[in-house]
């Protein structure tokens, strides 16, 4: 017979499971302009090229990133386009800088994409690793980094020390060091990764050679990137193309102009473009590095008169945003940004408790692990048929 403890445990579990809910379980959509939410995915892409290939690029945000971010998401990405199960993965060091690129190539019913994952975590891990003494929990980073870093002597509790480890030491602290002096050191490392990322075997490539090989590229990309990862990935792509050596603008005109669709998760471009304005005041000010507010609406506006390799003028973005990431802003309605087309997508990446709660760290870094955005990202509004 069940006890009456047993039917109190019963009804608890029962209650709580009533009491969590995923509002945006089935993504809605808005628009700017208003009523143009469709838009197709990998699939549809791939199909409509001329050699039926396409390249894939990713690039994660803020928050500690791995091997294993890269394998999973092109993993996923190839079980929804219906190719390998385990595609083969191969790691490639980009010469002269910290980061590594993680690349497939997915044969697929619609054709073939060449999938690249850029890890550029290791780039920012040794600044980052000053605030280890502060981890309650030490991260694996942590303790493969500074491992004499001191245990935390007090006690926090249980929500406040996962959201002081994790979301503020581990990766609010990315958007920081990115935003102060290493910035300019952080977008060169960018910038080699991506053009390696876009280019065969770019990977081993010196700068000159690098260069050349990008800027002749013509295969379309579709670009995926989270966070802190996208206002990094344009800023690098901007400051290749208002350099003053020709092979590096060249390279990056070419790279942006291959661009055919953005989808981005856990969009910071409007609290990031904060910092890259200043205050109206009467009073001299000291100059700072020049980085325009909104790098995408300038990439975007310097494509308006361009066709592209695939004969389109504007690539189409596609914004991700979960309403209870902290960390993260729908951009349809926001005046902060230049107002470029683009959809947004509003989905929930976990449970939300009683309607009072959803965990931050998982509503900002689960985007890539929401069956909803790889779906959208693999097939598009209309499916993969």
């Amino acid at each position: 017979m069940t006890s009456i403890r047993g039917y109190a445990l019963i009804s608890l579990l029962a209650l709580l499971v009533a009491g969590c809910s995923t509002p945006y379980l089935v993504p809605v959509f808005e628009s700017r302009p208003a009523g143009q939410t469709e838009f197709p995915g990998i699939a549809q892409l791939v199909a409509q090229t001329p050699d039926r290939s396409i390249d894939v690029l990713m690039m994660h945000g803020m928050c500690t990133h791995d091997a294993s971010w890269a394998r999973d998401s092109i993993a996923s990405l190839s079980r929804l386009l219906g190719g390998p199960e385990a595609p083969r993965i191969d790691p490639e060091p980009v010469a002269e800088t910290k980061t590594t690129l993680y690349r497939a190539s997915i044969p697929t019913r619609h054709g073939e994409v060449r999938a690249s994952a850029i890890v550029w975590s290791p780039v920012v891990a040794q600044l980052k690793s000053q605030l280890c003494y502060d981890q309650t929990n030490k991260s694996a980073q942590c303790k493969a980094i500074a491992p004499d870093a001191p245990p935390y002597p007090y006690r926090r509790a249980t929500l406040n020390r996962a959201l002081k480890d994790d979301l503020l030491n581990d990766c609010l602290a990315d958007a920081l060091i990115y935003q102060g002096k290493s910035r300019a050191a952080i977008v060169l490392q960018l910038q080699r990764a991506l053009l390696a990322a876009s280019t065969p075997r770019g990977a081993r490539l010196a700068k000159q050679g690098l260069l050349g090989a990008a800027g002749a590229e013509v295969r379309p990309i579709v670009f995926i990137s989270e966070s802190l990862g996208s206002k990094m990935a344009f800023d690098a792509i901007i400051k290749l193309q208002t350099s003053a050596d020709d092979a590096e603008k060249a390279a990056g005109s070419r790279l942006f102009d291959r661009f055919v669709q953005i989808f981005m998760g856990a969009n910071q471009l409007p609290i990031l473009a904060l910092a890259d304005q200043e205050i109206e005041t009467t009073l001299k000010a000291r100059s700072v590095p020049d980085y325009p507010a909104d790098p995408l609406g300038e990439l975007l506006g310097k494509r308006k008169s361009v066709l592209s390799v695939m004969g389109v003028r504007q690539p189409r973005v596609i914004a991700f945003t979960d309403p209870n990431d902290l960390l993260s802003y729908a951009l349809a309605r926001s005046t902060q940004v230049e107002p470029f087309s683009l959809v947004d997508a509003i989905v929930s990446n976990q449970k939300t408790l009683f309607g009072y709660l959803e965990r931050p760290d998982t509503a900002h870094t689960a985007y890539l692990q929401n069956e909803a955005v790889n779906r959208l990202m693999a097939c598009g509004t209309s499916g993969c048929q």
